[in-house]
């Protein structure tokens, strides 16, 4: 596990980590972390993805902000649009609770049929679904 400090200019510093598993290298946010706060954030993880050979991220819900998960913010559907034109995979693990309330419960059922991103409830399969050679 290697931690980062990525420092943009004129904004908070995001901690992430590189971990590997199965020979699969992917970054992750730590537990209560912020990690996004806007459009140049995700665009900050999609370059460490590259700059350390990967295509896959961890997230918890206090990496993101909580549009994230008020649908009608668009904020997630522009979030996943990124990493689907960029090719990285990625997965969110969240309370049961989370994963189930209303529109992004829903959202989060659509998601989990396909290969980009998906909510889990447990960071062991978020991980094991991650680091899967099949995208």
């Amino acid at each position: 596990m290697i931690p980062i400090n990525l420092k943009e200019k004129n904004t908070k510093a995001m901690k992430i980590e590189i971990k590997e598993k199965n020979g699969t290298k992917y970054l992750t946010g730590l537990p209560g972390e912020k990690l996004v706060r806007s459009e140049a954030d995700i665009n900050s993880l999609l370059s460490l993805c590259y700059e350390h050979a990967t295509n896959r991220i961890l997230f918890y819900p206090t990496n993101l902000t909580p549009n994230f998960f008020d649908l009608s913010s668009r904020e997630a559907g522009e979030i996943l649009q990124k990493f689907s034109t960029y090719r990285v995979k990625a997965a969110l693990v969240v309370t049961p609770e989370t994963a189930q309330s209303s529109k992004f419960g829903e959202m989060a059922q659509e998601a989990n049929r396909g290969k980009v991103f998906r909510v889990f409830d447990k960071e062991e399969d978020a991980e094991k679904w991650l680091t899967r050679n099949d995208f």
